[in-house]
């Protein structure tokens, strides 16, 4: 399987059948939003991960926990989602590479295509990650195995 380094502190799976978008579709997405990062698409399988990192300064980084970033990251993508039907379905945690992660999953509408989302923010010593994952509502079992291969398989360096 091909990897990718983000900013020299963790490599992500990328699975056969994944592209990494350019600048220009990673714009497209509004994906660049949340800092430097990736975004790797699957055509066929209908599938998008992105991941996004922030930095902190010394002061936010003691301050800031993951739960709290989660909730404020929950408020963000609500506003703008509530006209494609955004539902929030649930809470959760779970650990990328081993790293703990919180955040939500949730269901929308978009170009009259039921979609499943889950976002998460990991805090890595002073840096935030994002990892925001679409798929196709449809084809939601298969996806899922796909994203959890991601999530298990990515590695802090």
């Amino acid at each position: 399987m091909n990897t990718l380094t983000l900013h020299e502190e963790i490599v992500l799976p990328c699975p056969e059948g994944f592209r990494a978008l350019d600048e220009k579709e990673q714009a497209d997405f509004n994906i660049t939003e949340q800092g430097e990062g990736v975004c790797l698409q699957n055509i066929q399988q209908h599938i998008i991960i992105s991941v996004g990192r922030k930095q902190l300064n010394t002061l936010t980084a003691t301050l800031l926990n993951s739960d709290d970033v989660a909730k404020n990251m929950e408020r963000v993508i609500t506003l703008p989602m509530k006209k494609f039907g955004f539902q929030l379905e649930k809470h959760i945690k779970k650990q990328f590479g081993g790293q703990n992660a919180t955040g939500f999953t949730y269901r929308y509408i978009a170009d009259n295509i039921p979609m499943y989302a889950e976002s998460y923010v990991v805090k890595y010593k002073k840096v935030l990650y994002y990892f925001h994952f679409y798929a196709h509502a449809a084809l939601l079992d298969e996806s899922l195995a796909v994203w959890e291969q991601f999530f298990t398989e990515t590695k802090w360096i």
